[in-house]
């Protein structure tokens, strides 16, 4: 039982450590998922480079964003930012926000999210999965106005 266990989980680090984060491949990544396509990797003037879609207007004020971070040769990290404003919808924007993270974990790094993942964003708690040379981060913190919240979910090597 132990070999099964260890040959899965070598199966799964494997698959995950295969993917890198080239710019090019990286702006894309939500491109299949409407307004979250960006502009393209450019420079930000400082030494850092990144891409990013318009915000995407989901209900009322909330929005969601995709993002992409590195240097000019690698982005270190692709994210959603999802600014929940107090609605009544909040289970259609959450619902929104994980399956945007769902495409952008399964397009970025081939993983598909497990229950864990997914009940920590939809419950707004912090936390972090080390996934072979990836981590994922789940990050929330609320409006100082207490008119909402943001959360990030956060891939990056």
């Amino acid at each position: 039982m132990k070999k099964c266990y260890f040959i899965l989980l070598a199966m799964i680090f494997m698959q995950v450590n295969c993917y890198a984060f080239t710019p090019q491949n990286a702006c894309k990544y939500m491109t299949s998922v409407s307004g979250l396509s960006t502009n393209g990797y450019k420079s930000d003037g400082m030494g850092e480079y990144f891409c990013a879609s318009n915000y995407k207007l989901l209900d009322g004020k909330t929005n969601i964003a995709y993002y992409a971070e590195g240097s000019g040769n690698n982005a270190k990290k692709v994210y959603l930012v999802l600014n929940l404003y107090n609605t009544s919808n909040k289970a259609a924007m959450m619902s929104n926000f994980v399956s945007s993270a769902k495409i952008l974990s399964k397009n970025s790094i081939n993983y598909t999210l497990d229950n864990v993942i997914i009940t920590a964003m939809q419950s707004g708690k912090s936390g972090s999965w080390k996934l072979g040379k990836y981590t994922i981060e789940v990050k929330k913190q609320n409006f100082s106005t207490g008119l909402g919240s943001e959360i990030h979910f956060i891939i990056k090597e």
